[in-house]
């Protein structure tokens, strides 16, 4: 399991505060460089997941005790309304982890079992990264295209 904040607040439940188990799961997501959080309801538990590196990962699952208030408190955070539960809901909004400001895309989608949450997360920060930062070797940088006329 990559999400170390997360299981240490699920442990405290019933005693779990929502406030604290939603900042885990932005600490545990930005520490592991996720671009997306994935809330999903189950029948009988809630499943969270990370993309990470394109790759959609499995965090963790719990057991659906206070996946209500989890819901609620983001859409306070999101300036979403609380009382619908029936129709998509887009919003979003900053939350500062270690001394930066990330951006919060948050989608909220009705399905069978609940509402589904996901979150895109940007950094505020302008990070200016080189072609050979990407991984490109040499030859590719100087490789030019042939233009449109030959």
């Amino acid at each position: 399991m990559i999400a170390q904040k997360i299981t240490q607040e699920l442990e405290r439940i019933p005693r779990v505060s929502v406030v604290a188990f939603v900042d885990a799961i932005f600490e545990d997501a930005i520490f592991y460089h996720a671009s997306d959080i994935h809330i999903h309801p189950e029948r009988d538990f809630i499943s969270i997941k990370f993309r990470i590196d394109g790759v959609l990962e499995d965090v963790c699952t719990y057991y659906r005790t206070i996946f209500s208030e989890v819901v609620s408190r983001i859409k306070i955070l999101a300036s979403l309304r609380t009382d619908e539960h029936t129709l998509p809901q887009d919003g979003r909004f900053r939350v500062v982890i270690n001394d930066s400001n990330f951006d919060v895309r948050v989608s909220i989608v009705p399905t069978h079992h609940g509402e589904s949450i996901v979150f895109r997360l940007l950094t505020s920060t302008r990070n200016d990264t080189s072609l050979g930062d990407l991984g490109f070797s040499h030859s590719c940088l100087l490789y030019t295209s042939p233009s449109p006329r030959d």
